[in-house]
């Protein structure tokens, strides 16, 4: 859906202003989850949404990394005082090339692909850590178990619906509530052996699923790196072995925690999404059915998620 108060005419404001373009037209591109994406000739502009936190060094960090030879990053555009995020009505806007192409998720990689995608990703974790850059660390521990706490409670409160998913998804948590406990409490014995072992962190992505790697006229580009973080290859390797199959690694400990973390991270944002007021829209099915993919269960009877 359109962002709520951020439109083209803004963003023409911030290319001719800080990149020097002036632009005839700005469209509005319904795609992506947690940004609002637009496109002018060859620019695309994201209006991030970032519910877990913007990071602008991360934005900074993919820029560095395309500079000093990782020809498969796609990184934002320098504006005119040298910054790559710029802030259009309080919400950060990050401008990249656009560029023609196809994500791995739109058919299977074949074996050279795969390969591209193994030695990019190698040299993501080989590169020298950015220096003077405040990247986050891994901590093996969640920023959303605020998220999870709040949903656990609403889901025993009887208070009036926020909107037609609210409802249902407490009681989809109900019926999960010891699931979601379990899969907590194992989270949480994995983070902490993992932070006693104290291996040295590497450059992650932080999402390399197959939704982010593009099939370009020249090679496979990884895009959407506002996930960069210091912390183990296996916060990588999960999201190879998630979409594509391909090897996890050689540390099940991480995996298995990064497979917790990003099941319980959706159920969290979701949860937070219908406890706020929403609509029975195209937006609201669409993550009800990712929902269900997390805690089975079925399409809320009241409303229209099965059209």
């Amino acid at each position: 859906m359109p962002h709520p108060t951020i439109g083209p005419a803004d963003l023409r404001d911030l290319l001719r202003c800080r990149y020097g373009r002036d632009v005839g037209q700005v469209t509005f591109v319904p795609a992506g989850e947690d940004s609002w994406a637009f496109r002018s000739d060859d620019l695309w502009i994201s209006v991030r949404r970032d519910v877990r936190g913007h990071i602008a060094a991360a934005y900074e960090g993919a820029r560095r990394l395309a500079d000093d030879g990782l020809d498969f990053v796609l990184a934002p555009l320098r504006g005119e005082t040298g910054e790559v995020v710029y802030e259009v009505r309080g919400t950060p806007v990050v401008v990249f090339p656009f560029v023609p192409s196809e994500p791995l998720s739109a058919r299977p990689p074949d074996r050279r692909e795969a390969d591209e995608v193994r030695v990019a990703l190698t040299r993501l974790h080989e590169a020298v850590v950015l220096p003077g850059l405040d990247l986050p660390r891994e901590r093996f521990s969640f920023s959303f178990d605020r998220d999870l706490d709040a949903a656990a409670l609403r889901a025993e409160e009887d208070q009036p619906p926020s909107g037609p998913f609210d409802l249902p998804f407490r009681a989809l948590y109900r019926r999960h509530r010891a699931l979601v406990a379990s899969l907590r409490a194992e989270a949480a014995d994995l983070g902490a052996r993992l932070v006693v072992r104290g291996n040295p962190p590497v450059l992650t992505h932080g999402d390399p699923s197959a939704q982010n790697w593009i099939r370009t006229h020249d090679g496979i580009r990884l895009v959407d790196w506002g996930g960069l973080a210091l912390g183990p290859a296996a916060r990588d390797h999960f999201h190879l072995a998630r979409t594509m199959g391909a090897a996890g690694g050689d540390d099940p400990e991480a995996l298995a925690f990064y497979e917790i973390r990003w099941r319980l991270s959706e159920i969290a944002e979701y949860g937070s999404v219908f406890a706020a007021p929403h609509e029975d829209d195209d937006e609201s099915r669409a993550m009800w059915h990712r929902l269900l993919r997390y805690l089975p269960g079925d399409v809320p009877a009241g409303g229209k998620a099965g059209r």
